[in-house]
């Protein structure tokens, strides 16, 4: 299975990019669709989600479980411990080979979830692949302490959106990857030109790909 962190501000449109990921893969060849978990706070309230909640071509490959405060206490589980254990990890522990589970903005799950989730993605990052189990993870920051570390050891892409990180990203590029500031300065600024998001490949060959450019590094 892929490990693909997704890293944006709000309204940066890291939520429709991954949207925009499933419903390519679910309408491409049907050899390679795949099933789709997707967890997140925010549902059956989220516009950008509608398409893949609302449209029955993609609700037949995609399952969304909400995990917000309401949504836990209105549940048939006494406790946040319960919901996670039945709703969440029972779900990924048991999907079929070739899932994805994409875990949207899981810092502001539910409390008693958060920290419960970023366990399990931890222990994803590091065994998932051996079940051909892919997982999508979007976070805020690239430097999100906890929730990101393992990332950095364990994932193969880091999509980020130039538009509206731009200093953020160029020191990742420079400090992490490698690339020198002009290097990375051009970078950013060539990306953001042709598209929101840009994709940091770490495994070799290290590359940046966006919808109409690649860049080896």
């Amino acid at each position: 299975g892929c490990l693909h962190l997704v890293v944006g501000a709000s309204s940066s449109g890291k939520t429709r990019y991954c949207v925009d990921l499933l419903r390519r893969c679910i309408d491409g060849p049907k050899a390679d669709r795949r099933k789709f978990l997707w967890f997140s706070a925010e549902w059956k309230i989220d516009k950008t989600v509608a398409p893949i909640r609302d449209i029955e071509k993609y609700r037949e490959f995609v399952i969304g479980v909400d995990c917000s405060d309401e949504e836990v206490e209105k549940s048939q589980y006494d406790s946040a411990e319960a919901f996670f254990e039945n709703e969440i990890r029972a779900r990924v522990e048991h999907a079929s080979p070739g899932t994805v589970c994409v875990f949207d903005d899981p810092k502001d799950f539910a409390t008693g979830l958060a920290n419960r989730t970023r366990l399990l993605l931890d222990r994803m990052q590091r065994v998932s692949r051996h079940k051909s189990i892919g997982l999508i993870f979007i976070l805020h920051s690239l430097k999100s302490g906890a929730w990101s570390s393992q990332a950095n050891n364990s994932c193969r892409y880091f999509t980020v959106f130039p538009r509206s990180q731009q200093a953020k990203i160029r020191r990742y590029l420079n400090e992490e990857i490698g690339m020198t500031l002009k290097e990375s300065r051009r970078a950013v600024a060539d990306f953001k030109q042709h598209s929101r998001a840009m994709t940091i490949r770490l495994h070799s060959p290290q590359c940046l790909i966006s919808e109409k450019m690649i860049r080896l590094l």
